[in-house]
């Protein structure tokens, strides 16, 4: 749906008339129910009275005037096959929900490749109080327009070409899925992928905020995730605590014998244990840790 011109004054008003009935080819219908065939004088100049009032002619003299109608374009998909006479009908009530002070009048357009209703809509209501569409009015003609059709059968959905607030939408999501996995799979296998290196239990998992995939190893990987219920497609927390320093015996040997120990830092792998953070409910505000030593 979407606003392709408009009406300043009544000549305005007229020659849109005109314009969305083919010059008398298509059939006008109002927001009454009653149609119109404009070849017809009688006819023409009664559709051209149901979209104009008396005091239009002092207000809306020339292209400076305020707008006196909008020119509305209701589409839908070719594949939805809708008729016409769903068309008009799904349009009608939409918009006697939405303005429903406000006259209008139809034509269908079936000779494109999109088949369409236009709708010229007047500004000011029946009692001289102006209509401002806004996006978000725009939106809302969408959504009803689409939920018409699908109460008549129809598998259509809604669209926007622009989603209103989605900018700061999308950053606040963004702050939000920071530090959240998407478990991608888990199991065990050769250390790093490495064929030259033992089995090991790991999980590969997803950043939400940049898609970016990361593998885990850990010696007790295999429990926590079958005591936590972990699934592909889980969304978790998991993070890293931070390293711990282990310190073990090394013990003096003096003639052959154990004369005893001193307690070493170790090196190598043994040096750094790392201690893994999983949490299977990230959005609550308090949430308890399950460790993992790897």
């Amino acid at each position: 749906m979407r606003i392709t011109g408009s009406g300043r004054t009544p000549r305005g008003v007229k020659n849109e008339i005109n314009y969305i009935a083919r010059e008398g080819e298509l059939t006008l219908r109002d927001s009454e129910g009653k149609e119109y065939c404009i070849q017809e004088r009688e006819e023409r100049q009664q559709s051209y009275a149901f979209m104009t009032d008396q005091e239009d002619k002092q207000v809306h003299r020339d292209e400076s005037a305020p707008k006196l109608v909008h020119n509305m374009v209701f589409s839908s998909p070719n594949v939805a096959s809708v008729s016409e006479a769903d068309a008009f009908k799904a349009v009608e009530t939409t918009l006697k929900e939405k303005y429903p002070d406000n006259r209008f009048i139809m034509a269908y357009h079936k000779d494109t490749d999109s088949p369409h209703v236009h709708v010229l809509l007047r500004i000011p209501d029946n009692y001289g109080k102006r209509i401002n569409i806004r996006k978000q009015d725009l939106r809302d003609l969408r959504e009803k327009f689409a939920g018409q059709l699908q109460k008549r059968g129809y598998n259509v959905t809604c669209t926007h070409q622009y989603q209103f607030g989605l900018k700061s939408e999308l950053k606040r999501e963004h702050d939000r899925q920071r530090g959240l996995y998407e478990v991608v799979k888990f199991g065990r296998a050769s250390y790093r992928f490495n064929p030259k290196k033992g089995d090991q239990n790991y999980i590969t998992l997803r950043t939400l905020k940049n898609k970016t995939e990361v593998t885990y190893w850990g010696v007790n990987l295999a429990e926590e995730i079958e005591r936590e219920q972990i699934k592909p497609g889980s969304v978790i927390s998991f993070k890293k605590e931070g390293p711990r320093r282990l310190k073990c015996l090394n013990w003096i040997v003096r003639e052959n014998r154990l004369a005893g120990h001193r307690p070493i830092e170790t090196t190598g792998a043994l040096k750094i244990r790392g201690r893994w953070g999983l949490n299977l409910n990230p959005f609550r505000k308090k949430s308890s840790w399950t460790h993992l030593s790897s």
